[in-house]
């Protein structure tokens, strides 16, 4: 499987994940420690409990040509059929988040391969669209017979694997947090995370068994949350604090353009935890700057798991989701202790690399430069943007599809030759990342999806 095949199932794995926050915070919000609504508490709790359907759901809907209602219901069909088919075999047997990305994959590529399929007249009623769910749930009880005779002898191998490599929580929690990072330039840490995070490990609440770090965690599971916790000293205070140190390292003549660039990233990464604009200028920054903020990010997991602190979110570790969580978090408190800590160990060690070993100066002062146009990506200009930016990725005849992220435009192209990054960094674009021949990213912040919704319609108007 490609690089490209992997960037897509993580796509459609995020527009589930924007469901997210929304739960949470009904959740939260109407909970006992807070402002004891039971109403809102338990409609945040029902959608967390059922979250594999919402991802078989959102998957196969974002899979699906046209963002396709149909996948949608197959893929809820598909999921009833699978996950009843193992229970057959095995009561003991739960699939957790998987039952929903298996329903949802199936039902997206049987969309794609049979929304126009043909049966003969008397069964026509039974044809296109309607043919997917038929499908969907054929190759699901196929699916379920399979898994219900292997499933059994995975979960014995993984739990062998895991025996054998006795590591405690925290070197786990550090690796993956490494790995986490180190696989965001190319946008694959999202399959790693929807396995952590909704797929690892079973807490069984009122009856009902859920999986993952983030989902037991909101279920008040106490031993979740490790694969989380350590992202909070990162997000709120390690990365700010390198949009300080990079600002103080700047030239005197580009200090305040500097500042009024990053220290509108820093915010938003203090307070929501997106940090994507922010890793992508230390990467174009320096590699090696990457790689401290790589080791630092581990090592942050590591600390924070070591001292017993748990933390969780809904949707990434900013102070919103750290207040939100503050009621069920352990120790929580001392978890802004050691932000503060990382901030000054990021706030050092940046500057001290950035004007001793002068890595990326000349990059940097680029970098800052092609910026300018970042404050007039907004909403009232967002037309002439996008045309300018389809000018820049080669035209219309050069993009093949165009989706967005968080932060991120995600294109597959026909030659990646034909962009013209220069000019997409002076339109506004934070960073530009070639994955392949054919592949790229352009990060330019939260406003990725509406441009890229505007291109769309500039492209379909052509």
């Amino acid at each position: 499987m490609t690089t490209t095949y992997f960037q897509k199932l993580g796509k459609a794995i995020m527009v589930p994940m924007a469901v997210l926050p929304a739960a949470v915070v009904m959740l939260r919000l109407g909970a006992p420690d807070m402002l004891d609504w039971p109403w809102l508490f338990v409609v945040g709790k029902l959608i967390l409990l059922n979250i594999p359907i919402v991802f078989a759901v959102g998957i196969a809907v974002s899979i699906a040509k046209g963002n396709n209602g149909m996948a949608g219901l197959a893929a809820v069909i598909g999921y009833f059929a699978l996950t009843s088919v193992v229970a057959s075999f095995d009561r003991n047997i739960h699939l957790g988040i998987l039952a929903g990305f298996f329903s949802g994959i199936a039902a997206g590529y049987m969309y794609n391969k049979f929304y126009d399929f043909q049966l003969p007249d008397v069964l026509g009623f039974l044809g296109g669209t309607r043919f997917v769910p038929i499908i969907t749930v054929g190759s699901m009880l196929i699916a379920g017979v399979i898994l219900g005779y292997i499933w059994p002898s995975c979960q014995q191998a993984f739990d062998a694997l895991k025996s054998v490599a006795s590591l405690s929580d925290s070197v786990y929690a550090m690796i993956f947090g490494m790995i986490n990072r180190a696989l965001l330039p190319i946008g694959l840490h999202h399959i790693i995370n929807f396995l952590v995070w909704f797929q690892l490990g079973t807490y069984t609440t009122e009856g009902q068994v859920v999986t993952g770090d983030l989902v037991r965690f909101f279920s008040q599971d106490p031993s979740s949350g490790i694969f989380m916790t350590g992202f909070f000293p990162i997000m709120m205070f390690g990365l700010p604090a390198a949009c300080l140190a990079m600002i103080t390292a700047a030239k005197p003549a580009k200090r305040k353009q500097t500042a009024s660039i990053l220290l509108g990233s820093a915010l938003t990464s203090f307070l929501t935890g997106i940090s994507e604009p922010i890793e992508f200028a230390i990467l174009a920054l320096s590699p090696v700057l990457f790689a401290v903020h790589v080791v630092f990010t581990g090592l942050s997991m590591f600390v924070t798991t070591s001292l017993g602190i748990k933390c969780g979110f809904s949707f990434s570790a900013g102070a919103i989701d750290w207040i939100l969580s503050y009621g069920i978090a352990a120790k929580p408190g001392q978890l802004l202790a050691v932000g503060i800590v990382f901030a000054v160990l990021y706030y050092v060690v940046f500057l001290i690399v950035i004007k001793c070993f002068k890595l990326g100066l000349k990059e940097s002062d680029e970098v800052i430069d092609h910026n300018v146009g970042v404050a007039g990506l907004n909403q009232d200009n967002l037309v002439a943007s996008a045309e300018a930016f389809l000018g820049a990725l080669g035209g219309r005849e050069n993009i093949v599809t165009i989706d967005a992220c968080i932060t991120r435009l995600r294109l597959t192209v026909k030659e990646v030759t034909i962009v013209d990054e220069k000019q997409l960094k002076l339109l506004g674009a934070i960073s530009f990342v070639k994955v392949n021949n054919t592949t790229c990213q352009v990060v330019v912040g939260t406003i990725a999806d509406r441009l890229a919704t505007h291109i769309r319609k500039i492209m379909n108007s052509l």
